[in-house]
């Protein structure tokens, strides 16, 4: 798929000769924009960085049935107040844990990053304890799907594809 995005955008093959993981297993190609891949229940999306110094990271999640009580320790006081009191508790609670999957996979260190420690504020959010600011793009697309992308930087162009399976 990644492939074929990058056919799409004009890359050739060789670029995948430079494939590489971070220590957790975080893929990365050597002198190309940061990029990151997602799925749930029928959608694949990718996402691509406009800029070469941007880091990035996506998640989609088909809003379904859940017991969202079981992640309550997944969310910080506001963010478990806010989702109790949506008048669409199941909506509300996959905007949250998409944009908490996505900056986990933009930080690239996964679950070692627990989702309570990742600190949601309107489209920003910082890691627990620490200063630096994320930012957060909300992509619709398909009304059954949550999905956001996290940005180390502001960019003007999000470059992002879906694919049904």
């Amino acid at each position: 798929m990644l492939q074929q995005f990058l056919h799409e955008k004009g890359f050739s093959d060789q670029k995948f000769l430079d494939w590489q993981t971070n220590d957790y297993g975080k893929p990365s190609i050597t002198n190309f924009p940061s990029f990151n891949i997602s799925h749930s229940h029928g959608m694949i999306v990718c996402a691509i960085a406009s800029q070469p110094h941007t880091i990035l990271g996506i998640d989609t999640e088909e809003v379904r049935f859940v017991e969202i009580e079981y992640f309550n320790s997944c969310f910080n006081e506001n963010e478990w107040q806010e989702i109790q009191e949506a008048t669409d508790r199941l909506k509300t609670f996959y905007r949250f844990w998409t944009m908490k999957e996505s900056f986990i996979k933009a930080d690239g260190r996964g679950l070692t990053l627990a989702p309570i420690h990742v600190i949601t504020d309107g489209l920003k959010a910082n890691e627990l304890g620490k200063s630096e600011k994320w930012h957060f793009h909300p992509l619709e697309l398909h009304p059954n799907y949550k999905t956001h992308v996290c940005l180390s930087e502001q960019e003007a162009e999000i470059v992002a594809n879906k694919f049904k399976v």
